[in-house]
């Protein structure tokens, strides 16, 4: 499901409109936008409900002028066609952080800061 917003979204710059896609949470796809004949994108976006900035789904802020999509209204019509294509749906990105490790766990990660040496007793070679 899409919503577009031909007045902007509450954070969009004056004169915009916006465009937000619903999708499942943990979706990360690869889309574009079209508002008549004019195709925007393509971008890559991540639907993560826990991040404030798209708990209401993925949100194209300024997605084109509001000058932009008048030029599109079919005047036989009085319409304006506009919709999405999902070029790609990707792997989810994990991120895992050391809190969720087990004590088993974690070992394949990179020393921790405390242990490595700090940069005042580290070797250092002379930039050529």
């Amino acid at each position: 499901q899409f919503e577009f917003f031909p007045n902007g979204d509450t954070k969009a710059r004056e004169g915009w409109c916006s465009l937000r896609l619903h999708v499942p949470d943990g979706t990360r796809l690869r889309w574009c936008a079209w508002i008549g004949r004019k195709e925007l994108g393509p971008r890559t976006d991540t639907f993560d409900q826990s991040k404030w900035w798209n708990r209401s789904g993925l949100t194209w802020l300024n997605f084109c002028t509001i000058d932009e999509a008048k030029a599109e209204v079919l005047t036989e019509t009085d319409s304006l066609a506009c919709g999405i294509a999902v070029l790609e749906v990707l792997p989810q990105e994990f991120h895992v952080g050391l809190d969720q490790l087990g004590d088993d766990q974690g070992s394949h990660l990179p020393t921790p800061l405390a242990s490595r040496p700090s940069s005042a007793t580290a070797s250092r070679r002379p930039i050529q």
